[in-house]
């Protein structure tokens, strides 16, 4: 009934009536009064001055929003009631943080150009995004408070604590003022002098913890290593089986082998850690693998879903050791279609632990490291046979391969950045990553097919908005695209990435931005990116939440053919779909903070440095600019004299329409501050005359933005 009510007070000929009129019209009886008065006060809508009538956000001139707080203290909002969001003065935040929801009202512009954003100012705080906080504790004089990166406001506390300056705390806020918060703390982390404890205070501010519970340890130590009796139930694969990962990796939860088979096809064996085994639903174990939804990796560490005595030994695929897996293990025929598919529980014993180094060494002829693994060389270029068919055959189908290479962070023993690079995915990846894929679709594709509630990965397509926006910018590199997008294909997708030439691959990071977000879900509405019908998670229970899931399906449905309690699965699957999805993003925006901040600390020791550039992104705030091959940093707007953004080319152009910047321009720039505390490197257009710059301070707004709020766009969509 709220609903009916707000179509009636939310339409566009509604005039004021009071609650009576309203009550009558819908027959609501006694029950409308109070349905109106919730609605009320959620701020759905409101009683006009004369509190006879009710109104709508529109008549009242109030709207709710979702308010972000920039780091340097202006905000600004989103409401579902408009297209474009508002600027938010410091004055105006009325006590506003980030992230909350605000009731808000609307003022004229100030500047009434089209790039000036129309402006709120908050009226009432509704709902608190911000419950704890972490940060520094300072002494000021016979003031004791805690500073905090997450809120310009400072912390102070309600009652006496044990506490000494520079430690870091967690602190929960019990009362929020407008210029100040009041709290308790309820941890001390550490000190700020502490090796490390800049990449643990982000971890701990999305909520993950190094530490696991007391209860959780109790019940990983008290599992059996006495495998004898289950290892003599199941089969044992007696193949050349391998692990092929990073040098640094500990928990290896899948392996691979492989044969060509007498017709002519190949048979690739993919064996996944039987996590399932160890991990029963609802223990205790479960619930904190749950809760965090996957492993997180962080430059010099990393924050595991599981216990290290189950991530790293028992459940890891050791060399030499029994383990046990579920095995997939497919047929596929040179065109790389899957033409059967056996998945069993099964133990294995893997012959070597290999590195993507080391078998490309291999694969690139290095007679040293080929004659150390001469018994696996053979399948080593087998495999690389395989990947070559299976590359070829998803391509055939249209699948989309952005191949951007990532951000690698170099640090020394106390945790200092001392080498920032781009990480190239070379041979063995892409083909263990070919193989998993494989895994993952034929897993999926066997469940689908009995018509059973399983959890999905899902990939929708991009808008066409978006992805003409992106052509348009193109267009401007001289790139002849004539058509318009109307049925988006992945094909359409990896066109434009295969004209794109290789000194413009920074529009392929564009392009990424524009795409949609892969989720977990059990409606499946196939991937769009990998041009897949059918696709699952399969192949990473130790680190990521729905694989093991995926193995608990499997195993109740294929191995004890156990088809009860449907709809209660349902129910459970949606659960766990919202709930990984919510925390791989947490883990994606965690692990790009800490690289920010790396790269921010890194650049603090090249403050006055000029260097070359290229422009990767132009926002309404300023235009991100890479420089040293994998570092890029913001020249803001705000501080460019006589420059305007221009939202259809996606270009800054002066005033006089005579010089303009856009994607793919060269340029040399300083670095005229670096934060690592904000995560932010600020750069200026420094003129080939070494006499002019383009930067000042006199505009009245400073929008700004910092690299976190832009790269969050990305994602892995796999």
């Amino acid at each position: 009934m709220k609903e009916k009510l707000l179509e009636i007070i939310n339409s566009s000929n509604y005039q004021p009536l009071t609650v009576l009129e309203l009550t009558a019209i819908l027959n609501l009886g006694k029950n409308g009064r109070n349905l109106i008065e919730e609605l009320v006060k959620d701020k759905e809508v409101f009683y006009s001055k004369s509190k006879e009538r009710i109104i709508n956000s529109k008549q009242a001139g109030m709207y709710k929003g979702k308010l972000s707080v920039a780091k340097d203290g202006y905000g600004f909002i989103k409401s579902e009631k408009f297209a474009s969001d508002f600027f938010v003065p410091r004055t105006q935040l009325n006590g506003g943080l980030d992230k909350d929801i605000v009731l808000f009202s609307v003022h004229d512009y100030l500047n009434k150009s089209r790039n000036e954003k129309q402006e709120a100012h908050i009226i009432e705080v509704l709902e608190r995004h911000l419950k704890y906080i972490i940060g520094e504790v300072k002494f000021e004089g016979s003031k004791i408070y805690v500073e905090s990166d997450e809120t310009p406001l400072r912390l102070y506390f309600q009652n006496k604590e044990n506490v000494i300056n520079g430690q870091i705390v967690k602190c929960k806020i019990n009362k929020y003022n407008n210029d100040f918060l009041e709290g308790e703390v309820v941890e001390i982390i550490g000190k700020s002098s502490d090796i490390g404890i800049d990449i643990t205070m982000i971890a701990k501010r999305y909520g993950f913890e190094a530490e696991f519970p007391k209860e959780v340890i109790e019940e990983v130590n008290n599992l059996s290593d006495d495998l004898s009796e289950e290892v003599r139930r199941r089969e044992f694969i007696n193949k050349t089986i391998i692990t092929i990962d990073g040098i640094d990796a500990k928990d290896l939860d899948d392996a691979v082998s492989i044969r060509k088979l007498k017709n002519g096809n190949y048979e690739l064996g993919v064996y996944i850690a039987d996590v399932s085994y160890y991990v029963r639903k609802d223990s205790e174990i479960d619930k904190e693998a749950i809760k965090r939804g996957t492993s997180v990796y962080l430059i010099d560490r990393v924050i595991p879903m599981l216990p290290k005595r189950l991530s790293n030994n028992i459940c890891s695929l050791n060399e030499n050791e029994d383990k046990l897996v579920i095995a997939c293990i497919m047929e596929i025929n040179d065109k790389g279609k899957i033409i059967d598919t056996i998945l069993k529980e099964a133990v294995i014993k893997t012959k070597h632990r290999m590195t993507y180094d080391s078998v490309n060494e291999i694969i690139n002829g290095n007679n040293e490291v080929k004659n150390k693994y001469l018994d696996i060389y053979d399948d080593i270029l087998l495999m690389q046979e395989l990947s070559k068919v299976l590359e070829k055959m998803r391509g055939i189908r249209g699948s989309v391969d952005f191949d951007i290479p990532e951000s690698e962070v170099i640090v020394d023993q106390e945790g200092k950045p001392i080498e920032i690079r781009k990480r190239e995915r070379k041979e063995s990846e892409k083909f263990i990553e070919s193989f998993m894929i494989c895994a993952n679709e034929a897993t999926a594709a066997m469940i689908t097919n009995m018509k059973l509630p399983f959890i999905y990965r899902v990939h929708d397509e991009p808008s066409q908005d978006r992805l003409n926006t992106f052509v348009n910018v193109i267009k401007l590199f001289g790139y002849p695209i004539k058509q318009k997008f109307r049925k988006i294909t992945p094909s359409q997708v990896q066109d434009l990435i295969d004209i794109i030439k290789d000194e413009d691959k920074f529009l392929n990071s564009l392009l990424l931005r524009m795409m949609s977000k892969a989720i977990y879900s059990r409606n499946n509405i196939g991937h769009f990116g990998l041009s897949s019908l059918i696709y699952t998670h399969f192949t990473s229970p130790i680190r990521r939440y729905p694989d093991l899931l995926v193995h608990r399906l499997i195993r109740k449905y294929l191995f004890d053919n156990d088809f009860s309690n449907i709809s209660e699965l349902e129910e459970y699957i949606d659960q766990i779909a919202l709930q990984s999805s919510k925390q791989e993003r947490a883990a994606m925006n965690c692990e790009y903070d800490v690289i920010d901040m790396k790269k921010a600390e890194y650049m603090e020791g090249y403050i006055g440095y000029k260097y070359s550039g290229i422009i990767t992104s132009v926002t309404s705030f300023g235009m991100f600019i890479e420089v040293l091959g994998a570092i890029e940093g913001l020249v803001k707007l705000s501080e460019m004299r006589g420059y305007k953004y221009d939202d259809k080319k996606m270009s800054i152009v002066s005033t006089n329409g005579k010089a303009s910047y856009k994607i793919g321009d060269k340029v040399k720039v300083k670095v005229i501050s670096a934060s690592k505390k904000k995560g932010e490197i600020n750069l200026e257009i420094v003129y080939n005359n070494n006499t002019k710059s383009a930067r000042t301070t006199n505009k009245k707004r400073n929008y700004g933005g910092s690299r976190n709020g832009r790269r969050k766009e990305s994602h892995r969509y796999k």
